[in-house]
């Protein structure tokens, strides 16, 4: 009995084992070939790293249609610069999706001369506000020297005009430890200007390259231009200059505050009754200075400076006035305010009697004019001041004397007059040769070697639109709104200049 069950059992078991060999036979002859992907479903991207025709790299992805891939810029040689993707990012990493073969091109530069300044903000967020602070990352791309990674920082809008007025507003930079920007003297703030009121981006750059050539102006800001980008967006040329202020190499004049008869730096400014009344100010002959240097945490600290600049300024104002010539001597440096008198009058600057013009006066010391500073609004382009619509002529007028309280004061003095007179004659050799900056036919000017990053700046910001809502055609003469292209407004301001100093060597 039992071997009829052992034989039972092993018959089953081969029956069972028959069944599943059966079933896997089965499966195996009905099981579908595992298939070729289809070709279609999948795209070529060739990413080309190129500078104008010339081929400089390339690598191909291949990626399945309608999916994310990343992208990155891989080519790097010594004398070019990553300028951006042709569809407008500026990352060195995108993402990107295609939907068949493709080409996608990254555009480098062996001529970019600009170093590009990043500044990321924190969380992204734009900068907006001209009285707070953002704290962001700072890195230079100085184009092979003077470059730095992640510098913290923060980041405010400045000026007045530009900012309520401009689109392209310019920015103060104010570093956590001293540095030094494309080799200037180490400090922590910087300023970035957006010069949109000049289509030519050279005044501001004439004018400090002018003052640097002039003996008795002590001090002339660093500037350079640069490109800007802030997260990642493009943002055009600005003008990077360090901050006018006290220091070793900036404004010399002493800081020890155990006496009142120490450093001061002033500022002429206007608007600084509406802007900041509660800014350290006093008011003399309807102007406005207010206090830069000393500086102090209260305003009982600095009660008795305010109080000793506020009677040397009156004292100097009633020897200008009224007092003998040695008198105005022994109160002010003649010589800085003639030097910064030819300057501002050259240029046209209707601005330099009530807004951003500088004083300083050296611990124990006389009073002096400077440093130069703001003259995009300047150099013929506008007549705001003196009421034109249709021109501001460059060989009539002195503007400044006619506008700035103390050029005109000091003019009405013969032996002012004659030092001015005496200058000019003997530096007009040097302001002709500075000059030729503004030539656009000079190979070495500002346009022959800017022209490309100021023309990517002004399509940035539409600066040669027609549009009678648009500020800059508002503000602008007639004549300078008739010269439409970048070469036309250099030729404007070289002729305006070069006639406007022909005019200045004749009269004064």
């Amino acid at each position: 009995m039992k071997k009829k069950n052992a034989l039972a059992v092993m018959f089953g078991l081969i029956l069972i084992g028959m069944a599943t060999a059966f079933l896997i036979w089965e499966w195996v002859e009905k099981r579908e070939e595992p298939q070729e992907p289809d070709a279609s479903d999948f795209c070529t991207i060739t990413v080309q790293a190129v500078s104008g025709d010339e081929l400089l790299d390339e690598y191909q992805v291949t990626v399945k249609k309608d999916t994310d891939c990343e992208l990155p810029v891989t080519f790097s040689a010594e004398g070019y610069a990553f300028l951006g993707w042709e569809t407008g990012e500026t990352e060195r990493k995108i993402t990107y999706r295609a939907t068949q073969d493709s080409t996608l091109r990254q555009l480098f530069s062996c001529d970019v001369v600009l170093p590009i300044v990043h500044i990321y903000t924190e969380e992204a967020k734009a900068v907006t506000s001209k009285e707070e602070y953002l704290s962001c990352i700072v890195s230079l791309d100085g184009r092979f020297t003077h470059t730095f990674d992640e510098r913290a920082a923060k980041i405010k809008c400045r000026g007045f005009t530009s900012y309520y007025f401009a689109e392209k507003k310019s920015y103060r930079l104010k570093f956590d430890q001293k540095i030094s920007l494309l080799g200037a003297k180490e400090c922590k703030s910087y300023t970035l200007i957006a010069n949109q009121f000049d289509r030519t981006m050279a005044r501001n750059f004439f004018a400090y390259e002018l003052s640097e050539t002039l003996d008795y102006i002590e001090y002339t800001t660093m500037h350079e231009f640069v490109e800007v980008r802030i997260n990642g967006s493009y943002e055009g040329v600005y003008l990077l200059c360090d901050k006018i202020d006290v220091g070793e190499g900036r404004v010399e004049i002493g800081k020890d505050t155990s006496d009142v008869d120490t450093g001061y730096l002033l500022e002429i400014n206007n608007r600084i009754k509406e802007t900041d009344p509660n800014a350290p100010f006093f008011e003399l002959y309807d102007l406005c200075y207010e206090l830069k240097s000393p500086e102090s945490a209260t305003d009982e600290e600095l009660a008795p400076f305010l109080s000793y600049i506020e009677t040397y300024i009156y004292s100097c104002c009633l020897r200008v006035l009224y007092g003998t010539w040695n008198s105005v001597c022994e109160a002010i440096d003649v010589d800085s305010f003639v030097d910064t008198y030819i300057i501002n009058e050259w240029m046209g600057n209707l601005d330099s009697g009530a807004f951003s013009f500088f004083l300083y006066k050296k611990e124990g010391g006389k009073l002096y004019s400077g440093p130069v500073w703001d003259y995009d609004l300047a150099g013929g382009h506008m007549n705001y001041a003196m009421g034109n619509e249709e021109t501001c002529p460059a060989d009539e007028g002195l503007y400044v004397r006619s506008y700035s309280w103390w050029y005109c004061q000091l003019m009405n003095r013969e032996e002012f007059r004659m030092r001015v007179h005496e200058r000019i004659v003997e530096v007009e050799p040097r302001l002709r040769e500075t000059l030729r900056l503004v030539d656009p036919d000079n190979p070495n000017g500002i346009y022959r070697v800017y022209r490309e990053e100021i023309e990517k700046n002004n399509l940035r910001w539409d600066m040669f639109r027609e549009d009678p809502n648009f500020w800059l055609n508002f503000m602008e003469t007639k004549e300078v709104l008739s010269y439409k292209t970048l070469y036309g407004q250099y030729e404007f301001l070289h002729a305006w200049l070069t006639k406007r100093l022909d005019f200045l060597v004749a009269v004064l």
